[in-house]
């Protein structure tokens, strides 16, 4: 049985990922094969296929790098990919972003849903806290004077 060598012990058969943003992996070297996408916050066991399948001609994988994230940033103009599972106390969502503002929305439902009034202005509280302000709603097209 080969074993697919990369740059980065790190990345072996059997290790887990996690992916700070979106990347299209390769799942294997099959003819026909379908890629995914996998995005912020998706975690990954390494297996031998999927090493093979995301080499370039010349050995290197994203993977190399996952332990070096000034290499990604200089790479890839930001980090996509650290060792381990997902830091269970980091958000798997950026300010911002259609995640963020899902994740708001489903944690003010749910504050919204609180009994007592005390209770539910704390738990409103703790969502301003924890997702910061709400998006703006509107915007300036035009402003007067410009020509």
């Amino acid at each position: 049985m080969t074993t697919t060598t990369t740059g980065n012990p790190l990345a072996r058969p059997g290790a887990s990922v996690h992916f700070l943003g979106t990347v299209s992996l390769a799942r294997s070297l099959a003819l026909g094969s379908v890629g995914i996408l996998v995005n912020r916050g998706d975690v990954a066991v390494l297996t031998e296929e999927l090493l093979r399948a995301n080499q370039d001609r010349n050995g290197a994988s994203v993977f190399d790098l996952i332990d070096d994230p000034d290499a990604q940033i200089e790479k890839y103009g930001q980090v996509l990919v650290a060792p381990g599972p997902w830091p269970e106390d980091q958000p798997t969502w950026v300010y911002g972003t259609p995640e963020w503002a899902a994740a708001r929305e489903e944690a003010r439902r749910r504050a919204w849903l609180v009994d007592t009034a005390e209770a539910r202005s704390a738990a409103l509280a703790a969502v301003e806290r924890d997702f910061g302000p709400a998006a703006p709603t509107s915007k300036t097209l035009n402003a007067r004077g410009a020509r």
